[in-house]
């Protein structure tokens, strides 16, 4: 995927995007109904609310994306990153992509993905094929 001047490259950008962000946070972000090509990572300062997004991914059920998941949960492991995974609704992702939201906007919207038992079991059945 071509990467946008606006994003960085999820798996070969995040640990220097978490170096650059004084108490960064990073949220996995998924929409409320799955869509592989709207999720992707937020990495926010804890401090001022500065924010950078990742490239949308694709590739994070496939087995090639399994490896660099690794990666990158080792990265977030090596600099005790704290990190958590959101459930957004579809809309909102949507227009957060084309540019007519921005983060703090749809973060308002958001919701703990292990509090969303639907996208939770869309995930786990789209991981086990």
């Amino acid at each position: 995927m071509k990467e946008s001047k606006n994003t960085f490259n999820t798996f070969q950008q995040l640990e220097k995007v978490i170096s650059w962000t004084i108490e960064p946070v990073v949220y996995f972000i998924v929409p409320k109904q799955m869509s592989e090509d709207l999720s992707f990572l937020v990495v926010e300062c804890k401090i001022t609310g500065e924010w950078y997004t990742s490239s949308y991914f694709k590739e994070w059920n496939e087995a090639e994306g399994s490896k660099a998941w690794e990666n990158m949960s080792e990265i977030l492991k090596k600099y005790n990153i704290p990190s958590a995974a959101w459930s957004i609704l579809k809309d909102d992702l949507e227009k957060f992509k084309s540019g007519l939201k921005t983060w703090p906007q749809i973060k308002l919207s958001g919701i703990p993905l292990l509090a969303d038992i639907k996208t939770c079991q869309e995930i786990i059945s789209l991981t086990n094929k």
